[in-house]
């Protein structure tokens, strides 16, 4: 006869995704069991963890620990709660499964008065300790975690059955009352039912989620390639405007070259008249020291240049060198938005004026490839420098999101630096080789004169 069991999943809110991808696979065992799933206790970012009902902690046959490396950086490995988990699988009250999500520092041992414990005691999950985030099939992996649960949900059962016949309690009938029973019966009943509805809702709460997770992802690739669509529309609408502007500019520098040119003949032949003038008048009244007046010297052509005039390569140094002095923070430039100059005013840094992603890390470090040559992955201090100078730290003139951005920065051999632009927050830091780590990126890009 099936008992009833009682699994608690424990969980950073960050690994929300796959509780709700583990707990569809689960369903299956509540047709074959009387199985109870408690799911509803996330542990988050930098808080104390606490369930919603105490008793679970004592109440629950397995412990499911889907373990990351938000889970092996959160609160929660340190508390005492942790520890009544332990407690119970050292006293063989409760079984404990580790289900790895990713690589992430997960054995390490875990010290008490009592005892040190290490998860490499216990029965980890997937096989092989290989975590999830390597296998090519997520339901494939899924599919053999719900197997392996399967398997010491039946160890259980077996175990309560035995004990229960061990027990040999035998009621004789003539000492029970027939209402009394009937009532307890119709207790039991009443019990089950209402354990059956709380596990109904929270599959339903469950499926509703994982619905409105994937209808957010379709209306989001939707947008995402409406402005795709969009932009492209605007560069072919523009991209006429920008030959004409081109056209127009040649049409008016040559129209000034020949303003300049007709210039020059015109004062060439003025001068000339009045040369010629002024030797009809000097001939007509010195004629007769004419004969003696020695012939001019001839001097030697001297090639006079407009000091004004500077080659096209001097124009455009100073016109850059003039444009960079005057930048200011906040200015665009260059396809960008400056964020940093330096004290010198020869060199600067530019951030793109909109997000790319949410995307992996490994991604993020090509985006070269989206935006082109020059533009990089910020490190840490430069997203700290954006969020005071253009970010929500000053008046937000970059329009950044008020979530997590990626850094180019390393927190140990697994991990890269995040900076959360709504406060500032530069203490995140998550696995850079797990493609379903997605967060913003904001690329920059150096300049100088």
């Amino acid at each position: 006869m099936d008992r009833d069991i009682n699994i608690f999943i424990i969980y950073t809110s960050d690994d929300n995704d796959i509780m709700l991808r583990l707990l569809r696979h689960l369903r299956p065992l509540k047709e074959l069991h009387d199985v109870s799933i408690w799911h509803d206790d996330p542990i988050y970012t930098g808080q104390q963890w606490q369930p919603q009902i105490e008793s679970r902690l004592n109440d629950a046959d397995i412990f499911l620990l889907l373990i990351s490396d938000a889970y092996m950086h959160s609160e929660f490995i340190n508390q005492v709660e942790f520890k009544r988990v332990i407690d119970r699988y050292k006293e063989g009250k409760s079984k404990v499964i580790p289900i790895l999500i990713e690589n992430c520092p997960w054995d390490i041992d875990f010290r008490s008065d009592d005892y040190n414990f290490n998860l490499k005691e216990l029965q980890v999950l997937p096989e092989r300790e290989k975590p999830i985030a390597d296998w090519a099939s997520l339901d494939e992996v899924l599919d053999s975690i719900t197997a392996a649960v399967a398997s010491v949900i039946a160890s259980l059962i077996d175990e309560k059955d035995q004990g229960e016949s061990e027990k040999n309690i035998e009621v004789s009938p003539a000492n029970a009352d027939g209402l009394d029973r009937m009532e307890i019966n119709s207790n039991e009943e009443r019990e089950a039912d209402s354990i059956a509805e709380e596990e109904n809702r929270i599959l339903e709460e469950a499926e509703a989620q994982i619905k409105v997770e994937e209808e957010k992802k379709i209306r989001e690739a939707v947008d995402s390639k409406r402005r795709a669509e969009e932009n492209k529309l605007k560069e072919e609408a523009n991209r006429p405007q920008i030959h004409i502007e081109a056209n127009r500019k040649d049409e008016e520098t040559h129209e000034d070259k020949n303003k300049k040119l007709k210039k020059r003949v015109v004062v060439g032949s003025l001068i000339a008249v009045f040369a010629i003038v002024g030797i009809w008048f000097f001939s007509l009244f010195n004629s007769d020291s004419e004969k003696n007046t020695p012939p001019l010297r001839k001097e030697n052509p001297v090639d006079v240049r407009d000091s004004s005039a500077l080659s096209e390569n001097e124009i455009d140094s100073v016109g850059v060198e003039e444009s960079i002095s005057k930048l200011g923070i906040g200015a665009s430039y260059d396809g960008g938005i400056v964020f940093s100059i330096s004290s010198d005013r020869k060199t600067g840094k530019i951030v793109s004026p909109r997000d790319a992603g949410p995307m992996s890390w490994k991604n993020a470090m090509k985006i070269h490839e989206q935006l082109g040559e020059g533009w990089r992955l910020p490190t840490l201090d430069e997203l700290k420098t954006m969020h005071q100078t253009i970010g929500q730290g000053a008046t937000n003139s970059g329009q950044f999101t008020d979530e997590l951005y990626w850094s180019a920065t390393s927190y140990d051999e697994y991990q890269a630096r995040l900076l959360r632009f709504r406060d500032g927050n530069a203490s995140y830091h998550y696995n850079r080789a797990v493609e379903q780590r997605k967060f913003r990126v904001r690329a920059v890009r150096d300049f100088s004169r």
